[in-house]
């Protein structure tokens, strides 16, 4: 959680934009893609599903802890999540998107 702090301190990404995001109205939809690691014994993606944990949901609920430690405000404003998970050779990450409900 720690290192998504200070990641997100870099980047500038908690700044007012963030909070407008989160203050809307309506509350907010986050647009989330896991691209987790293939396993090392793999040369190649034959299937873009992986067939062991993590499961998509645990992925999710660490990701937005670790976004939202420590915040005023809550991910309880995120009122609908689609969600991706894919496996990924060389360049494991996560992408999050907020956008307020309009």
């Amino acid at each position: 959680m720690d290192a998504v702090q200070k990641q997100l301190k870099a980047d500038n990404a908690i700044n007012d934009e963030f909070f407008a995001v989160m203050n809307t109205p309506l509350g907010v939809k986050a647009e989330v893609a896991f691209y987790v690691q293939a396993p090392k014994s793999q040369k190649e993606i034959k299937n873009i599903m992986r067939t062991t944990a993590p499961d998509i949901d645990n992925l999710l609920k660490a990701a937005m802890d670790s976004i939202f430690k420590g915040l005023k405000v809550k991910d309880s404003r995120i009122t609908m999540v689609s969600m991706a998970k894919f496996q990924e050779m060389d360049h494991p990450r996560t992408e999050i998107v907020l956008r307020g409900i309009e």
